[in-house]
């Protein structure tokens, strides 16, 4: 079990890698506590660490600062929001059996992505913003199904896509 913990590594090794990863998470936040508003700038972090951050979160909030995070966070909102919304919208409903399943592969990609992220430098990556524009193409289809069937009983509500004061609180989906 310990070895699954430490992504096969045990003893020292693992102490170590244990180490390494927390000095650079605080090299990131001596970072954005440099330039708190702004950060360091995208792509700089290598230039004041010699390893990158291993950990999206903190490598964003180094870099781009508190704006960079806000935003950076936001569009991952929107992208969990999306699916959750569909998910809870159409799941047992007759004839949205197709909209509900992608809801739900979505969700459990990004439930993944999300603790990926966590443990890695993962936020220019390709793979993440391809996860994005996934969303975001489900989010279109829903948007035109739903025109296309106008009011019928199916898709009589649209999934709300809007970043409003509740979501900045994180309080509920929507």
């Amino acid at each position: 079990m310990g070895s699954c913990v430490h992504a096969g590594r045990s003893g020292e090794e693992a102490a170590a890698s244990t180490r390494e990863r927390l000095e650079c998470w605080y090299e990131g936040m001596t970072m954005w506590r440099s330039s708190p508003i702004f950060g360091v700038g995208g792509g700089q972090f290598t230039e004041h660490h010699y390893l990158t951050a291993h950990n999206s979160y903190v490598l964003i909030l180094g870099e781009l600062g508190s704006v960079g995070l806000y935003l950076w966070t936001a569009v991952l909102w929107m992208t969990v929001k999306v699916p959750a919304a569909a998910l809870r919208r159409y799941a047992g409903v007759l004839g949205a059996e197709a909209i509900a399943t992608w809801a739900m592969a979505l969700v459990a990609a990004w439930s993944g992505a999300l603790l990926g992220i966590f443990f890695l430098s993962f936020a220019y990556k390709h793979v993440l913003w391809i996860y994005v524009g996934l969303t975001g193409a489900f989010h279109a289809l829903l948007r035109r199904v739903h025109c296309c069937l106008g009011g019928s009983r199916l898709l009589s509500h649209g999934v709300e896509s809007r970043l409003g004061f509740r979501d900045g609180c994180l309080r509920r989906l929507d």
